[in-house]
């Protein structure tokens, strides 16, 4: 039994450097996700600013053909009427993108805070084979072991690659 809980033992430090891998990974995809929302967001402030000052160019010269000066009330009433459903426009979506960003950002540190436990599942089951070899049954310990711990690697990273995509769907959606 020693040669199999030595080589079941020389698992755990790959196990961790797996999981550890991993979570670097995902911890790296938080700033790229952070950049692509912002320069969203930049680019509808940017737009926002450009259907404003297009707003207010059309309203100072349909008063200004008018005589009406840009100091009165009836012109800043106007202006403001115009630019309104602008600001409300652009304002929604940024909120929304802002939310999107959040989310995001939420699913990759939910994403992270699993891996810790699967870590420790990963773990305890190697070490649950290790005991049961060293209590004696070591054919059934070992291969139950074996697959219980495939499964597991199997399924989560499944969950974070399905994760990972629906995030970046929802991202190209934008």
């Amino acid at each position: 039994n020693q040669p199999q809980i030595a080589s079941l033992q020389a698992q755990i430090p790959e196990t961790e450097q797996r999981f550890a891998a991993e979570q670097t990974r995902l911890t790296g995809e938080k700033e790229p996700l952070k950049q692509r929302y912002q320069s969203i967001i930049d680019e509808l402030t940017r737009r926002e600013g450009q259907d404003i000052t297009s707003a207010q160019r059309r309203q100072s010269q349909e008063f200004g053909y008018r005589g009406i000066p840009a100091s009165s009330t009836l012109f800043l009433d106007e202006l403001q009427r115009a630019e309104s459903p602008i600001r409300q426009a652009y304002g929604g979506q940024i909120k929304d993108v802002g939310f999107e960003r959040e989310a995001g950002l939420r699913g990759i540190d939910q994403l992270l805070a699993q891996l810790a436990g699967q870590s420790t599942e990963a773990k305890r089951t190697i070490q649950n084979a290790i005991g049961q070899l060293m209590s004696g049954n070591p054919g059934d310990a070992l291969s139950g072991a074996m697959s219980i711990l495939k499964l597991q690697q199997d399924a989560a990273q499944n969950q974070v690659t399905n994760q990972l995509a629906q995030q970046e769907l929802a991202l190209k959606g934008r």
